[in-house]
């Protein structure tokens, strides 16, 4: 779960962003409260946020104070990665 792509729009066009552990560590910091707890009780919205938001500015973009980012904020998307363990694998078929 440390790793999410994000589709972000927030004024400027669709923006994938990309979490990583980096992004975590400063959500951690930030909001007090251990990613798991959240990853295991679910996102709330101003995490959502909050998440789009680090993984924007770690990416370089330039970003607004994060008040005026979510006030501007059209859409965040999570882009989760594939879980299925037999997607793309071998099969008994011969």
């Amino acid at each position: 779960m440390l790793e999410l792509s994000l589709t972000v729009d927030w004024g400027e066009g669709p923006q994938t962003a990309q979490t990583n552990g980096w992004t975590v560590i400063q959500f951690e910091r930030k909001t007090k409260q251990k990613y798991t707890q959240i990853a295991q009780q679910g996102l709330g919205m101003e995490d959502l946020y909050l998440l789009a938001w680090i993984a924007l500015k770690d990416a370089g973009t330039v970003v607004p104070d994060f008040d005026r980012f979510c006030k501007q904020v059209k859409s965040v998307d999570v882009d989760a990665p594939d879980t299925n363990p037999t997607h793309g694998g071998a099969t008994d078929e011969q």
